[in-house]
């Protein structure tokens, strides 16, 4: 092993010996010393007795400890604990003068056989929930307590270190964290929770909300079917969200404050007692609460905060009701009954509540518990849970430069492992006394050299005594260089509906974990009924730390080890949330990822969603507007379709009732806007919508009109010429009446064809339209330019599209403008000002927009196309839209003349598989290059029975591995490979008018070909 490698440290475990005597050994050979020589002075004060006999006694009860507990005591004493029988007590809520949760005691039960049984109640220590409101903070908190003394438990909910950092974010992260655990406060605890459920249950409730305020019958359709698709991975184990939890205790000492002085702590202790007897401290429980709180705050949560900040780790305080569902719903199912028990401290002082008559303990194991040494019990929810703790130290070692990406990933991976389910880590750090560790090092060292020498004076190798001088100097060396030790605990707990199953998981777990290689963990099956009660963070107790002066009950398991190389076993890496909600995607190992296509923090989501041909872009696509459907927003999609104007979204925008703007069939009328009535509530508003479409039609004129090298006097006169002609034209008492009665009439109604068109403003445009004192030459020759343009316009068929009264409902939340046979920035040009007009128009309505460029490699070339998409991506924020370029070459879009412009605001990269040649400039673009490689390779795209695509989410500096998993019903209306066309195509025709059963029956058709057929 190098010498600047991070290290384990065992040597740290072991006590120096005492005359002679094994460290660990001590207390156990002086009691049995102790009780051999009482013994002896029993018999001898009865009848003379050689001490002998006792001697040869004392050697045998020794020698029999030595060979049967050893070094592992606890293997030995698991095996003569009795569990106790603990029942749930459903005890009413009563306090004391002094406690908040008096004890209740055990009960003789049964009949003939009468029993012991002893209350759940009396082991959890939890007297009720705390909750705090001040400085902006809403905050809850375990508040225990154990006799006069109160803990404050506070918990924080994290994403924790991306599992995709880089080396060097690594680095940072991994010293960071290691001098936080240097400063860990003296007497308290934190703890890491993390875990992994195969639960889907706030996925359905997210869905089922969906569904509620979807916008009709087909949106509740496609969601159904997403729901039993996320059940179905579910069942298959491809669903298994993850969780990070900290819990950090903040201890009050006697007299409900905190105390430094031990001395004064007893005094007051003493005091108090004196008080209760004499009838005089009655209430101080009570009165005192208030300032308990107040400090608890001040110098234990605001400090964590900070703690948190300093080792860059990201966390979000719990409130009460989130700490207390997430306890109840871990030994119960159903409904999370309200907060039993609470005491509230805000700006104007403290209150008491309670909403049932039983205590917080007695409510949350309503559903009782059975406790075995093997396993607990848990029939509130099913399940049996079993655990695993940590024998020994993995056999690694890390470089410090290079190797802390590794390590921070070996510490989380028997969580983030594929089809890991069901299973939680509990990691519990305790502060040590520095001088104390270093003091036993030291003597070790000596003990070592010692023996050392004694075996070169007998001139015989002795490799032990060799190999004990060098571990135990080099943890004096660790130790004398500034390295800090902390006590760690590590358990897992595992999670199955029967102790057979559980059985094997336990099996499982212990053999397929490569970081804990070599029986580095074991299966608790003495003393589970108490770690488990340790683990949890509602009782005050210290995981795997023993109990008692002689240690009967439980024995001293925890590991000494230095900061650098704990973090070898402390799991705080998460594949990382780009967003809180929106699109699903899932990881290797099943975690939920989301993309919200709406997101506005930290930055506004426009998008890039890039992948080659069947990369599953479509189904991307479609996923993202049907998030924004279903959240009461509308979509605009830019196609370039076949020539015949058919395309992806065709038989998805008709099953969801959109529109679908076809080229070659229908018209629209560029200068329809909006019914500007519907915002004559709000003032500004309304002149805002009318200024901002104006603007848009003035702009779109002048670029259809005057060609790219027109001079910026002819420019400027057009513009001038432009602002008169629609100030006047849009003020018209008869321009008015025909848009109103239009918009009052709707769509194919005889004052809809009656709507002013580009047709009606070019007739319009004439010199005495415009105010005589400004009615300059340049001005009428700039009123002439822009006659003959637009009549040449209207002469050609892509003009003839655009001003027609509309066709297709503009109305409708889903609209697919359908670009085909597009040849030349001519046509595009009139189309791509359309399709901004209808965004624009659309935006106006206060509505969230989104709008996706699809086919963006192929369109991206006409620079009509790139001007509107660029625009939408400078401005999109101001104007509540949302843009997504969507395409097969970045390339194209990056050698536009507007790249800049769009790349600068893109917040999310969707990249699928890719070819080579785009690896360099989305490296560029921040995506570290050794992940994209895997992009690159052949193998990741996953086979069609899996039915989903596989994407690498790049958003604000986070990068993640997911993949979407579209509903069957979705699939089937996406699809549109050359094979899967005709597949749709035929159970269309089977059943043309029935859309619900034909895309039922494709969906089914589906799942059958995919690994979800029996699922």
């Amino acid at each position: 092993m190098s010498d600047n490698t991070i290290q384990y440290t065992p040597s740290l475990d072991k006590a120096p010996d005492r005359f002679f005597i094994p460290g660990q050994f001590l207390i156990p050979w002086i009691a049995i010393i102790t009780g051999v020589a009482v013994l002896y002075l029993l018999v001898a004060s009865v009848t003379p007795v050689s001490p002998w006999p006792f001697g040869l006694l004392l050697v045998v009860l020794i020698a029999s400890h030595w060979i049967i507990v050893g070094d592992k005591p606890w293997k030995f004493g698991g095996s003569l604990h009795r569990p106790k029988e603990y029942v749930t007590a459903h005890a009413e809520y009563k306090t004391t003068s002094t406690s908040l949760k008096p004890k209740i005691g055990p009960k003789v039960v049964g009949g003939a056989r009468k029993r012991k049984a002893f209350p759940i109640e009396d082991e959890v220590d939890l007297a009720c929930m705390a909750i705090i409101r001040l400085q902006g903070y809403v905050v809850g908190a375990y508040l225990l307590q154990v006799g006069r003394r109160f803990r404050f438990v506070w918990v924080f909910d994290s994403p924790g270190l991306s599992s995709t950092l880089s080396v060097d974010q690594a680095k940072a992260a991994a010293q960071k964290l290691e001098e936080g655990l240097m400063d860990l406060p003296h007497a308290e605890q934190m703890t890491l929770h993390m875990g992994t459920m195969a639960d889907c249950q706030e996925r359905l409730n997210q869905l089922e909300d969906l569904k509620r305020r979807a916008p009709s019958d087909q949106f509740r359709f496609l969601l159904s079917w997403l729901k039993e698709r996320v059940k179905s991975l579910t069942r298959r184990g491809q669903y298994n969200p993850k969780f990070l939890r900290f819990y950090v205790t903040y201890t009050v000492g006697v007299g409900m404050s905190q105390q430094d002085d031990q001395i004064q702590a007893v005094a007051q202790s003493l005091q108090e007692m004196w008080q209760e007897h004499m009838g005089s401290g009655g209430s101080n429980i009570y009165a005192r609460t208030e300032q308990m709180l107040l400090d608890a705050f001040r110098h234990g949560f605001l400090p964590t905060l900070d703690f948190f900040e300093k080792v860059g780790l990201k966390v979000t305080p719990m409130t009460a009701d989130q700490i207390w569902a997430f306890s109840y719903q871990r030994v119960n199912s159903g409904k999370v009954p309200p907060i039993p028990q609470w005491v509230q401290l805000d700006e104007n002082g403290i209150t008491w509540g309670k909403k049932s008559e039983l205590r917080i303990a007695s409510v949350l194991f309503g559903q009782g518990i059975f406790m075995d040494k093997r396993f607990v019990h848990l029939p509130g929810r099913n399940l049996y849970c079993g655990g695993v703790v940590l024998n020994k130290r993995p056999a690694r070692e890390y470089d410090p430069d290079t190797g802390r990406l590794q390590q921070l990933m070996d510490a989380s991976s028997p969580i983030n492992a594929k089809k890991v389910s069901n299973t939680e880590l509990i990691v519990e750090f305790t502060p040590d006394n520095q001088q104390d560790v270093l003091k036993s090092s030291q003597k070790r060292t000596g003990q070592s050299n010692l023996s050392l020498v004694m075996s070169q004076n007998r001139k015989k190798l002795d490799g032990g005594a060799i190999h004990n001088t060098n571990t135990d100097l080099a943890a004096e060396m660790k130790l004398r260089q500034g390295a800090r030790v902390v006590r760690c605990a590590w358990m897992a707990l595992i999670y199955r509906s029967t102790p057979d199953a559980l059985d094997v998981a336990l099996k499982r777990f212990r053999t397929n974990q490569s970081l804990f290689a070599g029986e580095c963990l074991v299966r608790e099956r003495g003393y589970f009924d108490q770690l488990w009660l340790e683990a949890q963070p509602y009782t005050w107790r210290t995981l795997l730390a023993g109990g008692g002066l002689l240690k009967i009950s439980s024995f001293e398991r925890r590991i000494r080890e230095t900061t650098p190389a704990v973090l070898g076993i402390t799991p705080v890496m998460l594949d990382r949330r780009p967003h809180k909600k929106g699109v699903e995607l899932l990881t290797d190992n099943g975690t939920p990822l989301y993309v919200d296509p709406l997101a506005s923090e930290p930055k506004h989501n426009h998008m890039i969603i890039l992948g080659g041909t069947g990369s599953g872009k479509s189904f991307a696509v479609s996923a993202c507007c049907e998030q924004v459907l279903a959240e009461g927003g509308q979509v605009l999609i830019i196609d370039a379709t076949r020539g015949d104007g058919s395309g992806t979204y065709d038989e998805l925008t008709t099953f969801l009732g959109g529109a679908y703007f076809n080229t070659t069939t229908d018209s629209f009328n560029l200068i329809e806007g909006t019914d500007f009535r519907q915002l004559l509530g709000n003032q500004d508003a309304y002149k805002s919508a009318q200024q901002t479409f104006r603007q848009f039609v003035q702009t779109a004129l002048m670029d259809l009109c005057l060609p790219e090298d027109v001079n910026s006097e002819k420019r400027e006169s057009v513009s001038r010429a432009l602002t008169f002609l629609l100030d006047n034209f849009f003020k018209e008492p008869s321009i008015l009446t025909r848009y109103n009665r239009a918009f009052d009439a709707g769509m194919g109604t005889p004052a809809w064809e009656q709507i002013p068109t580009l047709t009606t403003l070019t007739e319009y445009i004439d010199p005495s339209n415009v105010p005589p004192e400004v009615l300059t030459q340049d001005i009428i020759a700039a009123i002439d330019t822009l006659k003959v343009s637009l009549s040449a316009l209207l002469r050609r068929p892509i003009g003839a599209i655009i001003s027609r009264p509309t066709t297709f409902n503009t109305d409708a939340n889903l609209v697919v403008y359908a670009l085909g046979n597009i040849d030349n920035d001519e046509d595009m040009a009139p189309l791509a000002l359309a399709a901004q007009a209808s965004v624009l128009s659309r935006s106006l309505g206060q509505k969230p927009t989104l709008l996706v460029g699809e086919e963006g490699s192929k369109l991206h070339k006409f620079k009509s196309y790139r001007q509107m998409l660029g625009s939408f991506y400078s401005i999109g924020r101001k104007n509540g839209i949302w843009t997504i370029w969507v395409g097969t070459d970045l390339q194209v879009l990056a050698k536009a003349d507007n790249a800049a412009e769009i790349l600068a605001n893109v917040g999310t990269y969707l990249v699928g598989a890719i070819n080579e040649e785009e690896v360099p400039l989305l490296v560029k673009l921040g995506i570290p290059r050794e992940l994209l490689i895997q992009n690159v390779d052949e193998e990741f795209i996953p086979s069609r029975k899996d039915a989903c695509s596989k994407w690498l989410i790049s958003s604000n500096g986070n990068h993640q591995f997911g993949r979407y998993h579209p509903s069957f019903a979705n699939f089937g209306l996406t699809m549109n490979g050359p094979d899967e066309v005709p597949v749709k195509a035929s159970y269309k025709a089977q059943c043309p008018h029935e859309p619900y059963r034909w895309v039922s029956e494709l969906a089914h058709h589906l799942k059958s070909q995919s690994h979800d057929a029996n699922h």
